[in-house]
């Protein structure tokens, strides 16, 4: 399998894992996305890193095991950027035409998550009611919002990347 093929279809298969993760959460309970934010978007990561290095292995593997550590970098950072794409373009569908309520039903909740930790904090209530508008006037699901969040994301995986080159570069 050509270089190419290898990265766009591990890049489609990330894509797609991403894709189910996500119906899978909107068809249990769409607050866990809210609740446990942090440990989906580290899911999402290994899951991304995990593509990234098949990728990588699957390259170099046709390249009789030699690969550099540009290329490592360039075939992991595509295939991860493939997935986070498609993941983005995906979500932006599902919670703007699909299945608004779920979207509807996620912003309650960050909500409720930020008053509850607005409360904890003891804060003035007049501090309370501008952080509480600002999520009133969020859209969590724009494409604005998801951009920002990807983008974040693909920071992350090219930092990761450049360790993983460094790891599972052989240009020898």
């Amino acid at each position: 399998m050509k270089q190419k093929e290898i990265i766009i279809n591990n890049g489609l298969l990330l894509g797609l894992v991403n894709i189910l993760m996500l119906i899978v959460i909107c068809f249990v309970d769409v607050t866990i996305m809210v609740d446990y934010n942090l440990i989906c978007i580290l899911v999402i990561l290994l899951i991304t890193i995990l593509f990234g290095v098949l990728s990588v292995i699957k390259v170099k593997k046709g390249l009789d095991g030699f690969i550099s550590f540009k290329r490592v970098f360039i075939v992991f950072f595509i295939t991860a950027f493939i997935g986070i794409i498609i993941n983005l373009l995906f979500t932006y569908v599902l919670f703007n035409f699909i299945d608004v309520d779920s979207g509807v039903l996620a912003k309650e909740r960050i909500y409720e998550s930020t008053l509850e930790q607005l409360e904890n904090y003891n804060l003035p209530e007049h501090i309370k009611e501008i952080e509480l508008s600002k999520v009133l006037n969020k859209d969590f699901f724009g494409i604005y919002e998801l951009l920002k969040s990807s983008i974040s994301i693909l920071i992350v995986t090219g930092v990761l990347g450049i360790i993983i080159s460094f790891v599972l570069k052989n240009d020898e």
